[in-house]
């Protein structure tokens, strides 16, 4: 499918576009990278346009100019009697995608409502292993995203309700509302106002773990309600449904990763393989058992390679490791 109407483009960015016009943007957006790189392009220029406030005006007149540009590479014009108002009343979440590497689909919600609203889209952000990326949501929220994290959030998320589901690791600093700011994390619910606090929930970890930066968060789980205070971290145990709240004088381990750095602090070797292979996007094999439970406390920075985190690891510890490509083996010295 070599060309598409614009204005099938607009109605999936703003979430509101219909099952028909998601298959037709979805063939073209198979078609070739062109047309992938395309989308994203538009995607950005209204992000940005919505972060500056831009006016109806001004809006029409980068979306006009960009048509001009791109008409070659299969864009049609956008209807005449389109209104930016309709878009601005249905925008999605995202404001702008800082250093975005990861892939951003569009989930349709199941069932289909029954009044004449339009149907409502979920955004789902990827982040791939070895990639980490910010984003602004509508709100003026910031958040962080690790590797191998995905993010997902509705497509009206700030007009009624303001809530994210997230798998993996984000750090949230939450413009304050009115409208509570709500995240899933597996069975755990958090519900704040307006905050800095971290969630760590892998597919691969036993726990979610939650960590208060500033403000103050209710922290809800199948069996309790946790309020957490500054400095409050809450570990909840999936098998036992159980959390636990402590505290820590210093974490800027928890937060480190947002400024691309790597601290370790007593954790085991097994924890620390995980970690590195979804910074580095590598596959790690442990052979001896016994290994796994070595613990090891460093700091490293995301320019270092993974060879150089396990050729500084293996100083104070028994191991050895064999590269080949991107699959490492670690083995007792």
């Amino acid at each position: 499918m070599a060309s598409i109407n614009i204005f099938i483009i607009e109605r999936n960015i703003t979430g509101c576009a219909t099952d028909d016009e998601q298959d037709i943007l979805y063939a073209w957006l198979a078609h070739s990278k062109v047309n992938r790189d395309t989308y994203f392009q538009m995607k950005n220029i209204w992000d940005s346009c919505r972060v500056k406030n831009y006016s109806q005006e001004d809006i029409r007149r980068e979306w006009e100019s960009f048509v001009k540009r791109h008409y070659a590479v299969g864009l049609k014009p956008v209807r005449k009697n389109f209104t930016i108002r309709a878009w601005m009343r249905y925008a999605a979440a995202i404001a702008i995608t800082i250093g975005l590497t990861g892939l951003l689909t569009i989930i349709r919600q199941s069932p289909k409502p029954i009044s004449s609203q339009p149907q409502l889209t979920w955004q789902k952000i990827t982040v791939p292993h070895g990639q980490r990326t910010q984003i602004i949501l509508s709100d003026g929220s910031k958040v962080w995203l690790n590797a191998g994290t995905v993010l997902q959030f509705p497509s009206d998320f700030g007009v009624q309700t303001r809530q994210v589901i997230v798998e993996g690791e984000a750090g949230f600093l939450v413009t304050p509302s009115d409208i509570p700011f709500q995240v899933s994390a597996d069975e755990v619910e958090i519900s704040v106002l307006g905050t800095h606090f971290n969630v760590r929930n892998y597919s691969t970890d036993d726990v979610v773990e939650t960590t208060l930066f500033e403000g103050s968060v209710s922290l809800q789980t199948p069996v309790d309600e946790l309020i957490m205070n500054p400095g409050d971290v809450a570990v909840y145990q999936k098998d036992k449904k159980v959390a636990v709240v402590g505290k820590m004088t210093d974490l800027s381990q928890k937060s480190a990763w947002y400024n691309n750095q790597l601290i370790i602090n007593g954790e085991r070797l097994a924890d620390i393989a995980n970690t590195l292979e979804r910074w580095f996007d590598v596959h790690i094999t442990i052979t001896d058992h016994n290994l796994q439970d070595y613990r090891y406390t460093g700091k490293f920075v995301y320019n270092e390679t993974v060879i150089q985190v396990l050729k500084v690891i293996s100083a104070t510890t028994p191991i050895r490791y064999k590269v080949d490509g991107n699959d490492i083996i670690i083995s007792k010295k």
